[in-house]
Order: C-alpha cells, then sequence, then structure tokens
C-alpha cells in the first residue's frame, strides 16, 4: 500500500515538472522580441549567401534575400565552389530580376583545404571581397522577411560589447512527410523555446546559430577572424564562443527567419538529427544542452517507469505514462507557439517517435565519426573537430 502510494506521488510530480518545465519555455518562446534603437545612419553591409547544392525554395529564399528592406547601402555576394554547383543557374536567374542599382554577384570560393568546412571556406572567401562595415551571414535553406537584416544590425550596432547578432529561427513549412514533422518539431519545439529562455535570463548567448548572424569587423578581427574555427565542425558556435572570449556579447534578436525544408523522407531526418547532435556537442555549454536533455528524460522516466508498474498491475502506471504523454503533446504546442502551422493529425505519433529516437541517434554519433553534410564526408575526433584529412 504504501509502494502504491508513493509511486502515485513520485507520478504526480513527474507530471508537474512537466507542465512547469513547459509553462516557462512557452512563456519564452510568445515573449515579444527585445526593441533595439536603429542606429543613424545604418551601416553599410555585406549580406554573405554561402550555398552547395539545390535547397528547397533556393529561388524564393534568394528573391527574399534581394528585396530586402535595409536603409543603408548593401551588397550581396552568392559563394559557390565552383561553377559546376546545380545551384548557379537559378541564382544568376534571380540576379537578373535583382532591384536596380543593388550590387550582388555570384563567387567562386574553390573547394576547402582539409579540416575546413566548405562553408567557412565560402565564408572566409566572401570576407576577403567584402568592402562593407558589416558582414551579414545567411544559409540558402533560410528565408529572411525583409526586415531581418535591419534588425540584426541593429542589435549589433545597439551596445559597443555587441559582436554578433543573430535571428531565431523557425520550421514554417507546413509537414509533407513525417521526416519534415520531426524537423519541425527539432526546431520549434526543442532548439527555439530553450534559446529564447537563455537569452531572456543572460541577455545574449554564449553560442551563436549563424542561419543569419550579423558580425562586427573589429569584433571578428579581436576573437581571430574566421579562420580561428579551422577545424571545426560547427563553425558559427565556435564563432559565438570566441567572441565571449574576447569580451563580446552574442545577441538573438528580431522575429524568427524561416528555415525552409519540405519532403524529407525518415533516412534524410536521421542523418539531419544525428547532424544536429554532433553540432551540438561541441558547440552548445551546458547551460542550453542540459535542460534540453532533462526534458527528454523526463519522457523516458515516465515510459519506463509506466510500463514497470504496469506490468505490476498498478493502476500508478497511469500517472506515469500520463507525464510521457504530456512531454510529446508539450512539443506539439510548443511548436505552434513559436509560429509554425500545426502538425497534421497523422503525424500526431512524431514526437514520441523523436523522444524515442534520441538516445540512439546520440550513440550512433559516439559509434561513427564521420558526418556527411552538403555531399562532403567530414571525419571528426572524439569532441567532433574536424579531422584533417585530403
Amino acid at each position: 500500500m504504501a509502494f502504491d502510494a508513493a509511486m502515485w506521488v513520485l507520478g504526480a510530480v513527474l507530471i508537474a515538472e512537466v507542465v512547469r518545465s513547459h509553462r516557462v519555455l512557452r512563456r519564452a518562446i510568445e515573449a515579444p522580441p527585445a526593441e533595439y534603437r536603429p542606429p543613424a545612419p545604418y551601416p553599410s553591409v555585406t549580406v554573405v549567401h554561402p550555398i552547395r547544392g539545390l535547397d528547397p525554395g533556393l529561388a524564393d529564399n534568394v528573391r527574399a534575400s534581394l528585396e530586402s528592406d535595409y536603409p543603408g547601402a548593401r551588397e550581396l555576394l552568392f559563394v559557390f565552389d565552383d561553377e559546376s554547383d546545380p545551384a548557379v543557374p537559378v541564382v544568376r536567374t534571380a540576379l537578373e530580376r535583382r532591384p536596380r542599382g543593388l550590387p550582388a554577384r555570384v563567387l567562386f570560393a574553390g573547394a576547402p583545404p582539409p579540416g575546413r568546412t566548405g562553408k567557412l571556406n565560402a565564408m572566409i572567401a566572401a570576407t576577403r571581397e567584402a568592402t562593407s562595415e558589416v558582414i551579414v551571414f545567411a544559409d540558402s535553406d533560410m528565408r529572411m522577411h525583409p526586415e531581418s537584416v535591419r534588425t540584426v544590425v541593429s542589435a549589433l550596432l545597439s551596445e559597443p560589447d555587441v559582436g554578433a547578432a543573430f535571428a531565431p529561427v523557425i520550421a514554417a513549412s507546413r509537414a509533407r512527410t513525417a521526416g519534415d514533422a520531426g524537423y519541425a518539431l527539432l526546431i520549434n519545439a526543442l532548439y527555439a523555446p530553450q534559446a529564447a529562455l537563455l537569452s531572456r535570463k543572460a541577455g545574449s548567448l554564449p553560442f551563436i546559430m549563424g542561419q543569419l548572424m550579423a558580425l562586427r569587423r573589429d569584433a571578428l578581427a579581436a576573437a581571430g577572424g574566421l579562420d580561428g574555427s579551422d577545424g571545426q565542425l560547427v563553425d558559427d558556435m565556435h564563432i559565438g564562443a570566441r567572441m565571449v572570449e574576447a569580451g563580446y556579447r552574442n545577441v538573438l534578436a528580431g522575429r524568427p527567419v524561416r528555415l525552409v525544408e519540405e519532403g524529407m523522407g525518415p533516412m534524410d531526418f536521421v542523418r539531419t538529427f544525428r547532424r544536429w547532435i554532433l553540432f551540438s556537442r561541441p558547440g552548445l555549454p551546458q547551460s542550453f544542452s542540459g535542460p534540453v536533455r532533462r526534458r527528454a528524460a523526463y519522457f523516458w522516466i515516465g515510459l519506463v517507469g509506466g510500463v514497470a508498474l504496469l506490468a505490476l498491475g498498478m493502476w500508478a502506471a497511469g500517472a506515469w505514462l500520463l507525464a510521457a504523454a504530456g512531454l510529446g503533446a508539450s512539443l506539439l504546442v510548443l511548436s505552434r507557439a513559436a509560429g509554425a502551422p500545426a502538425l497534421p493529425l497523422r503525424f500526431a505519433w512524431v514526437p514520441g517517435a523523436l523522444l524515442l529516437l534520441g538516445p540512439f541517434v546520440y550513440l550512433a554519433t559516439l559509434l561513427d565519426h564521420r558526418v556527411r553534410w552538403r555531399d562532403r564526408l567530414y571525419h571528426l575526433d572524439q569532441e567532433s573537430r574536424l579531422v584533417a584529412r585530403p
């Protein structure tokens, strides 16, 4: 009898903790973005788009960048390895319709040397060509809002100790496949709420998620330049950490930019999930990854404990299983609160599958120290840093 009562109490505590953590994250993700005083005048910016391969919606992503509503001088560089990339014609067609007088061109960086990612190699090549006071890096799978560049630059120049400003992200495409649904939950329910919460608590973040990031040249130079991230799989997170070491802050600014991902198959999602875990291991601090892992643990505790109690014929199993189900429901609600479309009912099982899959995907990152990213195979050491192999 005492054991049964104890199991009911522990189940109730688990439910209460799931509810409490959900409320905290929901308040953070629904809070209005911080307002920053616009600089007078706005500085010149170079917007750099490293591109490799044909992302879904690439033409629209390029068009959104060309039509950005930025009050200052602006130039755009679209950086490829070489002329053979299938996205080159798409970008050149879009550039033919760019606003009159907007400087924009295609740049070829060449293949990256061993020990450097293709994205970082493109960023370094573009920085040498850039002529502006501020450099903005924008991923090719990201579709910015007309005010996105204006917002991150305003945040960047709001205080002299801000070295980098980056936009929050949202996977806002309507899910057509289970992989799309898993990707949306990964971004909108696991990453975005925790980033918003940590940013509101500390006023800055010890890392950068660089889908859209603005950097000051002097701060970047003080942090060792882009070359200082050679050997890193996750260059943007590493740049953010070096900014902090150099005495600067990284701030999260503005409304979310959209990550466009459509038609992702199950294995494509598993590979993406694995990459995110590999990216997070060296790049995300315990203050960020710890709470995410703890909430995932609530699911496993509720599930395993509930099944064990069910096998013993105890009604208290219901409370434990309810906690596990509540964590899955929390992911759906948080994704919706972030501004994403509701997942179709046929994907209601995806949150549970995502939480079940997590430990096994993490184990896979420990057993296989290789990752394929944008058609390149990278070899990693135990700390997820690049091993320089030709």
